[in-house]
């Protein structure tokens, strides 16, 4: 009886260790299997089984927003272009506009100042010629006349019949032929275009010559607007006529006088 059990306690100690010398292979430790060269992780393997049936991303998904900023057709810099191009064609780099002398009317008005007149809309812009009418005066004919800034070598310089106020001297030219044996006395005047009288401010004698050139000074002084210039005989017939504008200078505010 006891050998029976001695026998049967050495069987099930054999069995017990052979089916652990058969399971020893399969039991490792699964932190070191986790850590093998080519295994995946669960999560990757999760991760490839979605991207596998996945749609491809659309594009410009991996784009920041600066990037998609940046890449855009209306960049800063492209803009900034157009606004330039803009204003360029607006004119606004032309150099704002200067006013010339003689200035027009509509540009006078505004600098002429709160005291000043205004010149009458009906100033032309281009030089105005003057009226010769000598044929009543026998033997005496006028040449040339001119309003001119200056003389030099007896010719006048700068003729224009426009001046700016205060801007110096003006010269009355004249040239004459006197073919009568007597001397000729010419009166010079000045008056505005509003106002009909006459009066001579300055005598010119004109000796017998086929061509006599002589000239009077007269100023610049004079408020700004339309006057006259007249050249008469002693009888206050008038020779010659010459309408002629003063215009304000843009530069200098200065008091104006009637002379």
């Amino acid at each position: 009886m006891s050998g029976l059990r001695g026998c049967l306690l050495a069987g099930v100690r054999g069995c017990l260790l052979a089916g652990l010398l058969a399971s020893a292979p399969g039991c490792t430790d699964p932190v070191e299997d986790a850590h093998q060269e080519g295994a995946s992780q669960p999560g990757a393997d999760r991760a490839e089984a979605r991207n596998a049936g996945a749609p491809p991303a659309p594009r410009g998904a991996g784009t920041t927003t600066r990037e998609r900023r940046t890449s855009s057709p209306t960049a800063p810099d492209t803009v900034a272009a157009d606004v330039a191009a803009g204003l360029a064609d607006g004119g606004m780099d032309e150099e704002p506009p200067t006013v010339p002398a003689p200035a027009t009317s509509s540009e006078t008005g505004a600098a002429a100042g709160a005291g000043a007149p205004t010149p009458p809309s009906s100033e032309p812009s281009e030089y105005i010629r003057p009226v010769i009418q000598d044929e009543f005066l026998e033997g005496v004919r006028i040449l040339r006349f001119a309003l001119a800034e200056d003389v030099i070598e007896r010719e006048p310089v700068m003729i224009s019949s426009r001046f700016r106020h205060n801007s110096g001297p003006m010269h009355v030219f004249l040239e004459v032929a006197n073919q009568t044996a007597d001397d000729v006395t010419l009166l010079v005047g000045f008056r505005r275009a509003s106002d009909q009288r006459r009066g001579g401010g300055v005598s010119l004698t004109v000796p017998p010559s086929p061509r006599y050139r002589t000239r009077a000074r007269a100023n610049t002084r004079r408020a700004p607007g339309e006057w006259v210039c007249e050249v008469m005989d002693e009888r206050q017939r008038v020779l010659v006529t010459q309408r002629f504008f003063i215009v304000p200078d843009p530069n200098a505010a200065t008091a104006t006088t009637d002379e």
